[in-house]
């Protein structure tokens, strides 16, 4: 098996070391690291090549993040069999690559996408709270990235092609450098459903994204939108959306409505119940709020970008 680790970057010196210090030691003779450097001003591209790690510096206007990113895919060579793409600020944990080898192997070489344990982000006390199965490792063929941001890998192959396996012992740990800001991402997400302006997907980021602005109005009109999409089938997102829903300021009956109604969407989601406890809590309904409590603590994790971590 012949592995790439692939990604772009922007003024991240912080981070270039501990990214490459769980990247090199398993590569092997035949393997490929591309890096496309997008414009930093920092000391990023010294650090790199200061471990001798090659940079394409790349220039993309209007920013889109999909378009950085096929760009730095094609510049992986043709004969590599399978891609990772990790954030600089995501780091594999050590034994990734006898992983992925293995399920190689137990596929007889035809597994296009891995799902892995990815820990978004973390408690005080240094242990995991969201975390769920990621999917940006894949095949080196067949593969497009999609949308100007909260990009999407797309398989663009034969139909019925792409076999995709789940490796829970395989671990990406992201630590974000919360002070960068992320300004450019309603602007971007205004352009993604402008030009698929019936994905459900990116309705549901773009709602997202006007709530965590203020702009409540529009975000309840975008979540709206996104819960009557036809092709907004997933319930656990169309859960999620919901609980934003009665999230928003206004009409607490309008809020009760949509509380429950993520419930009825989604029960086995522990993320709509514990919605529920916090509603019923905030109105002082404690009895009822722990039988919320209880049914949340009940359920599995889902796994999904969706989940709380609670």
């Amino acid at each position: 098996m012949k592995i790439s680790v692939y990604t772009i970057c922007k003024n991240e010196a912080k981070f270039v070391d501990r990214f490459l210090d769980s990247v090199l030691p398993e590569l092997r003779e035949g393997d490929n690291i591309t890096i496309c450097d997008t414009g930093s001003t920092d000391d990023t591209l010294a650090l790199f090549e200061r471990r001798n790690v090659k940079i394409h510096s790349i220039s993309v206007s209007p920013w889109r993040f999909d378009l950085a990113r096929n760009t730095a895919l094609t510049l992986i060579p043709p004969d590599i069999d399978i891609c990772l793409a990790p954030d600089l600020d995501e780091f594999l944990q050590p034994g990734w690559r006898s992983l992925l080898e293995r399920e190689w192997e137990k596929s007889a070489q035809k597994m296009t996408r891995v799902r892995y344990d990815y820990i978004w982000n973390w408690n005080e006390d240094g242990t995991p709270a969201t975390r769920f199965f990621a999917d940006k490792i894949h095949h080196r063929k067949n593969y497009m990235w999609r949308h100007p941001c909260h990009e999407t890998l797309y398989w663009v192959g034969p139909e019925g092609g792409d076999m995709h396996v789940t490796i829970p012992d395989l671990k990406l740990h992201h630590h974000a450098d919360n002070s960068k800001s992320r300004g450019n991402y309603l602007g971007l997400l205004e352009i993604a459903v402008k030009e698929d302006s019936q994905n459900d997907r990116m309705q549901h980021y773009y709602a997202r994204e006007l709530y965590f602005h203020g702009r409540e109005v529009e975000a309840s009109e975008w979540f709206q939108k996104h819960l009557s999409n036809p092709n907004s089938v997933w319930r656990h997102e169309r859960s999620q959306s919901m609980i934003y829903l009665s999230k928003l300021s206004g009409n607490e009956l309008w809020k009760d409505k949509w509380a429950y109604m993520a419930v009825s969407e989604c029960p086995e989601r522990r993320d709509v119940w514990w919605n529920l406890f916090d509603r019923e809590i905030s109105k002082g309904n404690v009895s009822l709020a722990d039988e919320f409590r209880k049914k949340a603590e009940s359920l599995p994790f889902d796994g999904f970008y969706l989940t709380s971590g609670r």
